[in-house]
């Protein structure tokens, strides 16, 4: 279960640093090892209760994963939401000139790790709109570097 409680949050930020409302949501999570083979398969769902303007979602999450070589570790997955009540379908412009919209969206994603140097990685990411309404088109790239074990 997860709960966002903004703190220090007012409506006249530039930019808006969030909604302002607490969410509360719970997922439910299955997994399998397919051990001796280095792969492992995940599924989970749940609801997000939204207080203010926006809707109540269901979200969904599902990824296969490989650790091919000690240094590299693989990950496939699709993320979507389906937004339920429907209180408002485009919230137009909020906190100045950010445009803040709510709807239902399928993400599929590619996301890669490489085991750089001793305890760095570098992390790419790709994630692609499969479908949706009021969401971004397109892709989206990510790198990261990371320290640990």
């Amino acid at each position: 279960m997860s709960v966002k409680i903004p703190t220090g949050y007012h409506d006249s930020y530039e930019p808006p640093l969030g909604t302002g409302d607490v969410d509360v949501e719970t997922r439910l999570l299955f997994a399998r090892s397919l051990f001796p083979i280095p792969m492992y398969l995940g599924v989970e769902g749940g609801h997000r209760w939204r207080t203010g303007l926006f809707s109540n979602q269901w979200v969904g999450f599902a990824e296969v994963s490989a650790a091919p070589h000690e240094r590299l570790f693989l990950k496939g997955f699709v993320d979507a939401r389906d937004t339920r009540t429907g209180k408002v379908t485009n919230l137009g412009l909020a906190g100045g000139r950010i445009q803040v919209s709510e709807g239902d969206d399928v993400r599929l994603g590619l996301n890669g790790a490489l085991r750089v140097h001793q305890q760095f990685w570098l992390d790419l990411l790709m994630e692609w709109a499969a479908s949706g309404e009021n969401v971004g088109a397109g892709a989206s790239w990510g790198v990261g570097i990371s320290y640990g074990g």
